[in-house]
C-alpha cells in the first residue's frame, strides 16, 4: 500500500509541475544558460539527458547523463535515474533534483539554485525507487495536439 502512494504522489507532483498552462510571455531576468537557446517548447517533453545542452548550470545543479530531463515553455526540471546515490534526504532515485525557469525564447532564465524534492511517506523512512521510466515522451500527436509527459517512479518505502 505505501508502494502504490508513493508512485500515486510522486506521479501528481510531476504532473502538476508539467500541467502548467499560463499564457503569459513575459521573460524572467536572471543568468544565462551554458546551453544554446533553442524554440520555445509548445507542448511537454521528456527525455534522457543525453549531453550537457540537456542539463541546468548552477552551483547546485547535480544532473548526469542517464537522468531525466522534463521540459515545457515554462521550466527545465531534471529528475534522478534510478539507482544513482544521493548525500541528502531523498537518496534514491526519482526525484527531481534540478528546476530552472525558462524564458519566453526557450533559453534558460536561471541558475539551479534548488537542490532537490523527495517524498516523504514517513518521517523515518523515504521512497527507495528502484526504477524510473519516462511512460510518455510528450510533444505533439499526428494531428497537432499536446501529449502528456510522464515519467514514474516505482519502489519501496525504504526504512
Amino acid at each position: 500500500m505505501q508502494k502504490i502512494k508513493a508512485i500515486a504522489v510522486a506521479i501528481a507532483t510531476v504532473t502538476l509541475l508539467f500541467a502548467c498552462n499560463d499564457n503569459s510571455r513575459s521573460p524572467r531576468s536572471g543568468a544565462d544558460s551554458a546551453a544554446p537557446p533553442t524554440a520555445a517548447l509548445r507542448c511537454p517533453q521528456a527525455r534522457l539527458v543525453a549531453s550537457a545542452h540537456d542539463l541546468v548550470p548552477g552551483p547546485l545543479a547535480r544532473g548526469r547523463n542517464g537522468d531525466i530531463v522534463m521540459e515545457n515553455r515554462r521550466l527545465r526540471a531534471i529528475v534522478q535515474k534510478a539507482g544513482r546515490n544521493w548525500f541528502s534526504i531523498g537518496q534514491f532515485g526519482g526525484n527531481i533534483i534540478d528546476a530552472v525557469p525558462k524564458r519566453a525564447d526557450g533559453s534558460l532564465a536561471a541558475e539551479d539554485h534548488y537542490e532537490e524534492a523527495a517524498l516523504g511517506t514517513n518521517i523515518e523512512s523515504s521512497p527507495n525507487y528502484q526504477r524510473v521510466d519516462i511512460v510518455s515522451a510528450g510533444g505533439e500527436d499526428a494531428r497537432g495536439q499536446c501529449l502528456p509527459a510522464i515519467v514514474r517512479a516505482e519502489g519501496p518505502d525504504d526504512l
